[in-house]
């Protein structure tokens, strides 16, 4: 049981037509205003310290020191959203009508500083039902779909074993919202395959002394969602990938999952968006299944050179052992013919790109690193919003 959980944290709401005016007067380059974000006034405040008691343990287990970290991310991820609303709304020479925008973010945006490195149950609500309230009610927003990265959070759940004790089960949890239709509540897709890289507590914690979290002691079992799900006789969602929105179909697969989607082809059926949040998950291609001319769609927070966000278009398949045309895609042999290529997306700038934000050195909504980063490694994250042009697919 949770104690102390605050769920109005600051929303950052997206700014009226005449704060609009006003900014984008005073900034055509479409730099937003230093004042939207005053993120060392959020970091300031001093919210209470978050624990979890299990049942049966005679412990507290410390989840969470403060929020803090969690209202700068709220924050800087509205008013990121805002930011390129705003711009659509008055660069004339990029926005379209009748046209779906999506807004992606990386894998783990949300994810504490903190030791274990996840949030408790409640706080991962708080989260949620913030975005989505805030995200699912502004008609500003009513043809967009926005998925804020991934959530890192832990809840308590009965044993799998029929045992009278507690286990912890750790979840990488990804919101899509619709915007603007007044939602109760955003849809949810949770990662199927979490792995070591992920750094999850459930694996740190039945690792050697070195890799375990430091202060936290625990000594009932801690498991990731695939464990449980699999301890406890379950079979995941895999529904949960599919994204019907305003008549198109999508699916998303987040980083370890690229290739639940063709692991399911009576459930992924025909989708014309393919969506991958990732963190060092690059685009494999004999699992990219959209319809012909459907669009294949990555971000990545990883550090390291190469493509890190891309779209790409999916003009048809052929089999990788000749060059047949028009292949079935669900095949194990199948293969995309992707513009662009390979070797242009490594070389030559996206030619799907239309206009480009970076949040360097200086810009409100540029995140400094912290004083034990790596400079040289941080320098590769790549920061900002980059617009692609409208696909009809």
């Amino acid at each position: 049981m949770s104690t102390g959980v605050q769920h109005e944290l600051p929303a950052g709401l997206l700014l009226d037509y005449r704060e609009q005016q006003t900014i984008f007067r005073q900034f055509p380059d479409m730099k937003v205003a230093a004042g939207l974000v005053d993120r060392d006034k959020v970091l300031a405040q001093k919210p209470p310290i978050y624990t979890v008691k299990l049942s049966g343990q005679p412990e507290n287990l410390k989840m969470v020191k403060g929020d803090a970290d969690v209202f700068a991310r709220v924050q800087r991820t509205l008013t990121a959203l805002e930011l390129a609303v705003t711009t659509l709304e008055y660069r004339k020479d990029l926005k379209k009508d009748g046209v779906l925008n999506i807004f992606a973010m990386p894998e783990f945006f949300f994810r504490p500083p903190e030791e274990p490195r996840s949030y408790p149950a409640d706080m991962y609500k708080a989260i949620s039902d913030v975005l989505t309230q805030t995200i699912a009610t502004k008609k500003a927003l009513k043809h967009w779909l926005v998925i804020p990265g991934t959530i890192m959070w832990t809840r308590e759940e009965p044993h799998p074993a029929g045992l009278d004790e507690k286990v912890l089960v750790d979840n990488n949890t990804a919101l899509v919202i619709n915007g603007g239709i007044e939602l109760g509540g955003g849809v949810k897709v949770d990662k199927l395959r979490p792995i070591k890289t992920d750094g999850m507590p459930s694996y740190r914690m039945s690792a050697d002394e070195k890799s375990k979290p430091k202060g936290i002691k625990y000594d009932g079992e801690w498991l990731n969602q695939a464990e449980y799900f699999k301890r406890s006789g379950m079979w995941p969602n895999v529904s949960e990938h599919i994204i019907d929105f305003r008549n198109v179909r999508m699916g998303m697969e987040i980083c370890a999952d690229h290739n639940t989607l063709k692991a399911y082809p009576f459930v992924t059926k025909d989708i014309v968006a393919q969506l991958l949040v990732s963190c060092g998950k690059r685009l494999i291609k004999k699992y990219v299944v959209t319809t012909e001319n459907g669009i294949f769609m990555r971000v990545d927070g990883h550090h390291g050179s190469g493509v890190r966000w891309e779209l790409r278009v999916v003009k048809g398949y052929r089999n990788t052992n000749s060059t047949l045309t028009d292949f079935d895609r669900w095949h194990d042999t199948s293969y995309p013919d992707l513009v662009p290529t390979d070797m242009e997306a490594m070389t030559e700038p996206n030619p799907f790109v239309e206009h480009e934000i970076p949040f360097t050195e200086g810009h409100p909504l540029y995140w400094v690193p912290p004083k034990d980063a790596n400079m040289k490694d941080w320098a590769y994250y790549k920061q900002g919003i980059t617009f692609y042009e409208p696909r009809e697919i």
